[in-house]
């Protein structure tokens, strides 16, 4: 499935610059971008670059200091949830959660407890649900 969307987001960036487009849509997740912003995240992405998280899937806020995916099980089937730590902002918690992103596309959906490495070489803990859709990461060792 990942092949069949990069070709099809390479072909939307090379028509997005210059017909009039006015936004991109992605309507798996509702994502509305400007075509500058997506044209360069797209390019990025085919160029060996970070999976446009911002853009093909979405993150979102939960009630409960954390942050989750939208749009991620398109591509693996599994959704994540990133806990927050309580010194870390909003941003920097949805920043840690479009690199996890990208590492569970680039290597599928996770089918056991599994150990990441956070920006700074931190550990980071990500195990699946019992039925398989959702993915919890937090710190720890």
């Amino acid at each position: 499935m990942i092949p069949v969307v990069r070709t099809i987001a390479g072909l939307a960036a090379n028509l997005a610059l210059p017909l009039p487009v006015k936004a991109v849509c992605w309507h798996l997740t509702a994502s509305w971008m400007d075509p500058d912003y997506f044209v360069r995240i797209v390019v990025n992405w085919l160029s060996g670059g970070a999976f446009p998280a911002l853009g093909l899937t979405a993150v979102e806020q939960t009630g409960d200091a954390g942050v989750e995916s939208v749009g991620l099980s398109f591509f693996i089937g599994q959704e994540v949830r990133v806990e927050a730590v309580p010194e870390e902002t909003s941003a920097e918690t949805v920043k840690l959660a479009v690199r996890v992103i990208d590492y569970l596309v680039k290597e599928g959906p996770l089918n056991a407890l599994h150990e990441l490495k956070g920006p700074s070489g931190e550990p980071l803990l990500a195990e699946p649900s019992s039925d398989g859709r959702r993915v919890r990461v937090w710190r720890g060792t």
